[in-house]
């Protein structure tokens, strides 16, 4: 229904709902001196309108709903992020599926040189040696003092797939289980479940339905971890010459546990397992940064995009904190902060100065040059503009 505010005073807002010639007041204690009674009152108008995505509010200083403390201001309607979740873990059990079998099949997660200073590029169960590629089990012998390097790798990769597997399965019944409910609502299921009503009684499985997503999501996490984890502990340092560096198969897997974590916070989030406040207002002050700027902001806000997303996609081949600065360049931008900017260009500059210096020493890194680019891009449209972007 359509949400207009009756009343705002210092201790309360009512909330008055107009639908099927019914009303219904919500009250919310709003205390001046507590800021966190701001974001309860957002947290209190999404629980009215659970059943609708979005909802505009009717108030002069939407800044008390939003959850924006004294002197801060929220533009826009409240958007309920729950009804947004189904979508995303969706995307993401699918984007982790693919990775998982990306990684599974991959014949780089371990590669290195041998005595013979030939390049070896160990899978979890193959290794291959120049055009050469044979199983690691047959391989391995373990009486043989020769072979400890191979059967080291051949264990690594078989508890790593063993893991692995279990995290495949369990994606694989998260994502039936999505699609189990996206039937259910439609009513397609309701033959299925009379018949299965005569012989189990629906009431006995209420435990695996509202338990078993939580579980499925707690196993994919742990076991991407336990798996990623077990293969950097077992397997070898060296594979005969010089130190062994783990592969691009194993920073797809490293990637596919990033987005699993994501996914799981947003689960828990929607089924109420973990308290979401500060995570809704986190959605609601990005979904505010994002909407509503002019030419030149965006230009930047975009360049500072790119860049944080290809910093992302380097965990791939090794884990890397520089997605930290744009981030930092993003909050600086939506806290409007000429001080803030100023800190974060100069940062910015100044690791585009040191990541030249390592680029000149691998310049086949097109994944470095294109971050190097973006992010000197991004600091030069602020040198430009700087005082247009605050």
């Amino acid at each position: 229904g359509q949400i207009c505010v009756m009343a705002l005073e210092p201790a309360s807002v009512d909330i008055d709902i107009d639908g099927n010639g019914a009303d219904a007041v919500v009250s919310v204690s709003l205390s001046h001196d507590d800021p966190r009674g701001y974001g309860s009152a957002a947290a209190a108008a999404r629980a009215v309108i659970e059943e609708d995505e979005i909802a505009e509010i009717g108030l002069s200083d939407k800044a008390l709903l939003m959850g924006a403390g004294p002197g801060g201001f929220v533009d826009g309607p409240i958007i309920n992020w729950h009804s947004h979740a189904r979508s995303f873990e969706a995307g993401v059990l699918l984007l982790v599926a693919l990775l998982l079998m990306f990684g599974l099949g991959g014949g780089d997660w371990l590669h290195g040189a041998n005595g013979d200073l030939s390049t070896i590029h160990a899978g979890l169960k193959t290794a291959s040696v120049g055009n050469a590629t044979g199983r690691l089990g047959e391989a391995c012998h373990p009486s043989d003092p020769g072979d400890a390097v191979t059967c080291a790798v051949a264990s690594a990769g078989g508890w790593c797939a063993g893991f692995l597997g279990l995290a495949l399965f369990s994606c694989a019944c998260l994502i039936v289980r999505l699609i189990l409910e996206l039937l259910y609502t439609r009513g397609m299921l309701a033959v299925a479940l009379a018949r299965l009503n005569e012989k189990v009684p629906l009431q006995t499985l209420a435990p695996l339905r509202t338990a078993g997503p939580a579980a499925g999501w707690a196993i994919l996490v742990l076991s991407l971890y336990l798996g990623l984890f077990l293969y950097a502990a077992k397997s070898p340092g060296s594979l005969g010459a010089g130190p062994a560096a783990l592969g691009a198969s194993y920073g797809l897997v490293r990637l596919a546990l990033v987005g699993a974590g994501l996914g799981a916070v947003a689960h828990y989030a929607a089924a109420r397992a973990i308290d979401d406040a500060l995570l809704l207002e986190t959605l609601d002050a990005i979904k505010a940064a994002v909407v509503g700027l002019e030419q030149k902001p965006r230009v930047l806000q975009v360049c500072l995009l790119i860049t944080l997303g290809l910093e992302v996609l380097r965990w791939s081949s090794h884990v890397d904190w520089g997605g930290l600065l744009p981030l930092y360049g993003l909050a600086a931008q939506a806290l409007k902060s000429p001080t803030h900017m100023a800190l974060f260009a100069a940062a910015a500059a100044f690791s585009c100065a040191i990541d030249l210096l390592q680029l000149a020493a691998q310049p086949a890194s097109t994944l470095g040059w294109l971050i190097l680019i973006t992010k000197a891009a991004g600091v030069g449209f602020y040198f430009r503009c700087r005082h247009e972007l605050v």
